[in-house]
């Protein structure tokens, strides 16, 4: 059945998206597909994810209430989520303005490897996706900025 449902995803969705969408297709079901059961077990050990969506595309969020962190390295959680934050904020501010500049990437890049660094119990799997959701609209941000290429 699963086989069957990522199978008519792939074709509805190469029938609906332009051109250039299509490279990324396979990998964003991959990526949607791979990720189901992790969130709904994380939802399941307390910690709040939730989906948001933008322009259609729906990506994971994951903000951990104070009182559910961990007791040690709190500050490593709690500045990857300020950053990622930041991100969400850039987002939903502007439709055409970068998402993640590259300072603001090495900063998040930074934090999320200080956190497998810790190597605390704590899935990192939902910051990941939301962070791959983020560079992957920065880049479609740009290209759409681009000049076109004249014709030949």
């Amino acid at each position: 059945m699963t086989k069957h449902f990522y199978a008519f995803l792939i074709f509805g969705g190469a029938l609906c998206l332009s051109s250039s969408a299509h490279a990324q297709l396979p990998l964003q079901l991959f990526n949607l597909g791979r990720a189901g059961g992790r969130l709904v077990n994380q939802q399941a050990s307390g910690r709040p994810i939730t989906m948001q969506d933008y322009q259609g595309q729906q990506y994971p969020m994951q903000r951990t209430p104070p009182a559910q962190l961990p007791r040690q390295d709190t500050e490593l959680i709690t500045n990857l989520e300020a950053e990622l934050e930041r991100c969400h904020l850039a987002l939903v501010a502007d439709a055409t303005g970068p998402v993640c500049p590259p300072e603001q990437r090495v900063a998040l890049q930074s934090c999320l490897a200080n956190l497998m660094r810790a190597r605390l119990h704590w899935s990192t799997d939902a910051y990941q996706r939301e962070m791959d959701f983020y560079w992957v609209e920065n880049a479609r941000r740009q290209q759409a900025a681009a000049p076109a290429e004249p014709a030949k």
